[in-house]
């Protein structure tokens, strides 16, 4: 019974533990984009979310998506995204919008803030460190943070030398990468089409499969590069432990029991490879062919491999003992009598 008992137990929570698409660790996303600002409003930041959420959907994270949210609904899904995270498995946040750098801090700006001077911005912002914390304190296996809020900043003129253009490199904790839109001191465009540029990138790269994380960021960095004429340059702070794949490589078709398989030569070294060409001009004037064939076990398909064979053929022929008929001794002449 006690057996029966702790078999069901198992089962049971086998059940309730979460479940992901291919057996993949545990993904969480929290996506915002807040848009409709009452000073600076910007066009993309909601389509750039319902995008994003509705690609990591796909690939098998549990998301929750706030869009124009006010800075009670930011910290509050934070805190919840957070409580997530503890269950384990890959963190992932997002957020378009309004971004701003004060004194060297990063805060995401909600819908009804009233900013008037930098002061009013930690009271009346979302502090980005926030979500790291979060992170930090979950302990979970990988965090990903995608910062698109390197927009300008629509309360410069308010403010003094304290604030920047484009957001602070903030130190990912370990096991986190962050990645935002534009370098420091820069600024993200919007775009003209459905999405910001960045993110219009990074939605293409997340579907081609067999590409860890800190390559499809590469790829969207070469991407935005191209478009912008290097005006806009993504980067990331990354303290990656290993790889995580938005899409996994294809697994390839098993081989049938009758298919025969031709492993094909090595390749042939290049002639200019120093210790090779060192080698052969060491013994190719040898007249002892184990000198040549020390050659070919090093380099058997060497760029002086057939002249290596030759040699050992010469050197080998001539080395045989030429057979030499002895001439026909005269009899011994006779003892006189």
């Amino acid at each position: 019974m006690k057996y029966i008992n702790a078999m069901v137990l198992i089962v049971l929570l086998a059940l309730s533990a979460p479940f992901t698409a291919a057996g993949t660790p545990n993904r969480t996303a929290l996506i915002i984009g807040n848009a409709d600002y009452q000073e600076s409003p910007l066009k993309n930041p909601v389509n750039d979310a319902r995008d994003i959420a509705t690609v990591l959907k796909k690939k098998g994270f549990s998301v929750t998506l706030k869009l124009n949210a006010n800075q009670r609904t930011m910290e509050r899904a934070i805190r919840n995204f957070g409580t997530d995270l503890r269950k384990g498995g890959i963190g992932l946040f997002y957020f378009a919008g309004h971004g701003l750098r004060v004194h060297g801090n990063n805060y995401l700006i909600p819908l009804g803030s009233i900013i008037e001077t930098e002061g009013d911005v930690k009271y009346e912002a979302v502090d980005a460190g926030l979500v790291l914390a979060k992170m930090e304190d979950a302990g979970n296996d990988m965090n990903i943070v995608i910062l698109d809020a390197c927009r300008n900043n629509p309360f410069a003129r308010s403010f003094r030398s304290g604030s920047s253009r484009g957001l602070a490199r903030m130190d990912a904790p370990k096991g986190s990468l962050v990645a935002y839109a534009t370098a420091p001191g820069s600024v993200a465009a919007d775009g003209d089409g459905e999405n910001g540029v960045y993110t219009k990138h990074l939605i293409r790269n997340i579907d081609k499969p067999g590409m860890d994380v800190e390559d499809v960021l590469k790829s969207v960095r070469i991407a935005v590069v191209s478009e912008t004429g290097n005006r806009q340059i993504p980067w990331e702070s990354s303290s990656l432990m290993g790889s995580f794949y938005f899409t996994s490589a294809p697994n390839p078709e098993p081989r049938s029991e009758t298919q025969i398989v031709r492993t094909p030569p090595p390749p042939k070294k290049p002639a200019n490879d120093s210790f090779e060409i060192l080698f052969w001009e060491s013994i190719k004037d040898s007249d002892n062919p184990a000198m040549f064939e020390a050659y070919l076990e090093e380099f058997p398909n060497g760029t002086f491999s057939t002249l290596a064979q030759i040699n050992i053929r010469k050197l080998k022929a001539a080395s045989k003992p030429i057979a030499v008929e002895k001439p026909a001794m005269p009899p011994k002449p006779k003892a006189p009598p």
